[in-house]
């Protein structure tokens, strides 16, 4: 992660958690969301100059954690930081008419890193619409423990739909339902790699707000 990433992860912290808190069962203030869930990842590869079909793909079921943190400087709407983390344990790669599917210790990961910001409609309700930006990255971990010097980097666009449910002043629980894509590349041997990556996942979470 390169130091203005970092950058902007503080930034969008510090300057809207400080925000102060207003009333009892209203998304305002300061926002701490985790979760987790599953879903599904996708990458399709194809190399620079080799023309404009796909090269392969490798895809599967996949586990998902996220952190969201920020602040509401007007109730119900919200700006901050978030870090996300999607592994698909022993992912199938096609090759053309060929399927391989890896073994349960291989691994294909998408991490990300940036802003977002976050919508009530409804200060006092639930529902809420997310948007996301950041830094991407789409690595394969070859079971060895190590994850493969050629792991791609580039940027996401994601969004989400939510539904948080009070369960006391401040903390709530809900679901979290996620789509985002992934534009990362990178170079080996002389030549471009892009590895596009499609992520869809559903998460339990844990607020307070």
């Amino acid at each position: 992660m390169t130091r203005s990433w970092v950058g902007v992860l503080v930034l969008a912290i510090v300057g809207w958690a400080g925000t102060a808190r207003a009333d009892v069962e209203t998304h305002d203030g300061f926002q701490f969301r985790g979760t987790l869930g599953g879903g599904y990842l996708h990458d399709s590869e194809s190399v620079e100059g080799a023309g404009n079909g796909i090269d392969g793909t490798v895809s599967g079921g996949a586990a998902l954690l996220e952190i969201y943190l920020g602040g509401t400087p007007v109730p119900g709407l919200v700006f901050g930081g978030f870090l996300s983390g999607m592994s698909a344990p022993g992912p199938s790669a096609k090759v053309g008419n060929t399927t391989i599917v890896a073994s349960d210790d291989q691994s294909l990961g998408l991490g990300s890193v940036g802003p977002y910001v976050d919508f009530y409609p409804s200060p006092q309700k639930g529902f809420h619409v997310l948007g996301t930006l950041g830094y991407a990255q789409v690595s394969f971990n070859d079971g060895d423990g190590t994850v493969d010097a050629a792991s791609s980097s580039g940027f996401t666009l994601g969004t989400g739909v939510g539904y948080d449910g009070f369960v006391s002043d401040e903390w709530s629980l809900g679901v979290l339902g996620r789509l985002s894509y992934a534009w990362t590349s990178h170079d080996t041997a002389g030549v471009t790699v892009h590895d596009n990556a499609l992520a869809v996942g559903l998460s339990f979470s844990v607020s307070c707000h």
